[in-house]
């Protein structure tokens, strides 16, 4: 009988797609904390509209949202040098952080419209 741990290869993350998401969780994290500190998250729209505004209670959940959608990026980048038999770990990472986040942003969203 052939022992699995003997065939098992490590996932492996493209370095483009490891920098991709290392530079796109700086820069949103960056535009979060840029609505931090400022008390107000602006988020543009299209065809001249004046763009969505969140604050108060919006702004903390997009907060939260915000620092979930950075470890939702850094995620596989630590399961690249991750060399354990584990991936299914990250991947259940990954979805519970990426429906964690749209769930934020979806409320988060319908409280800046007024709707909540």
């Amino acid at each position: 009988m052939v022992n699995e741990r003997e065939n098992y290869v490590p996932n492996q993350v493209s370095r483009s797609k490891r920098l991709f998401n290392l530079l796109w969780a700086f820069l949103l994290s960056i535009w979060g904390g840029h609505g931090y500190l400022t008390g107000t998250l602006w988020l543009p729209s299209l065809r001249g509209a004046s763009g969505l505004q969140y604050t108060n209670t919006s702004l903390s959940l997009m907060m939260v949202a915000i620092v979930l959608g950075c470890l939702n990026l850094i995620v596989p980048i630590v399961d690249h040098y991750d060399k354990r038999d584990n991936e299914h770990v990250y991947t259940n990472i990954e979805k519970i952080l990426s429906i964690s986040s749209v769930i934020l942003i979806v409320t988060a969203t319908a409280m800046a419209h007024g709707y909540m």
